[in-house]
């Protein structure tokens, strides 16, 4: 489901956490399905580069609540240029995933940063705020 082992969170085809699937190695889904998280989320092809996104997950455990339920979850940050070309992209090529089946999304929200600044001669904001 993930694309990744339970035990290192290495990709299916690799040694590390850290190694790059090789999809050009599997384009049948023989060994990372196609249907895999991962293989959704950055297919690593020439048409969906310019999609990709800086991600970083963060895992929680608050326990148990009063009912009994484990408080544990993920949250979620990226970063990227373009919001409808990059994050939204993204999400819908998670559409239907079979992760959908444990999962349950809540909250959310997005945080703007200006530009940063090049040179002495430029300044935070200049390109939003000049033609």
């Amino acid at each position: 489901m993930f694309g990744r082992r339970r035990d290192s969170g290495a990709p299916l085809d690799g040694a590390g956490e850290l190694d790059l699937p090789n999809y050009a190695a599997d384009p049948k889904g023989d060994v990372i399905p196609l249907t895999a998280h991962m293989r959704l989320a950055n297919p690593r092809t020439p048409q969906t580069a310019n999609t990709r996104i800086l991600r970083r997950p963060y895992n929680y455990d608050n326990g148990v609540d009063q009912n009994g339920n484990l408080e544990v979850g993920l949250i979620f940050v990226s970063f990227q240029q373009d919001i409808a070309r990059q994050f939204e992209a993204t999400q819908t090529r998670l559409v239907d995933e079979p992760l959908v089946d444990y999962i349950q999304p809540y909250g959310g929200g997005y945080f703007l940063a200006l530009p940063g600044v090049r040179d002495a001669g430029d300044w935070l904001g200049r390109a939003l705020l000049t033609p």
